[in-house]
């Protein structure tokens, strides 16, 4: 969930801690949906529920601190290799 999280940060400008948070929701509720009633689907839902809701507040309370940023690439590749851009 975290790397598709990341996808839609990079692809879109979508907060990290929105994405993961809805995506995570999305599962849990059709784990909660569509999975078994018995014990064991119950105990994996309630995980899958405390997973995001403890994930998408830690991602909320340190989104300061995440920057997505180019790996500081002042020249195109050509150049560094002696090859002049088209």
């Amino acid at each position: 969930m975290l790397c598709m999280a990341f996808l839609l940060l990079g692809s879109y400008g979508l907060p990290l801690h929105l994405g993961y948070g809805v995506i995570l929701a999305g599962v849990t509720l059709c784990s909660l949906l569509m999975g078994p009633r018995d014990r064991g689907g119950v105990m994996i839902t309630a995980g899958l529920a405390l997973v995001w809701i403890l994930g998408t507040a830690s991602l909320y309370v340190v989104r300061d601190a995440i920057h997505l940023r180019p790996h500081e690439h002042r020249k195109p590749a050509a150049v560094v290799f002696g090859r002049e851009p088209s």
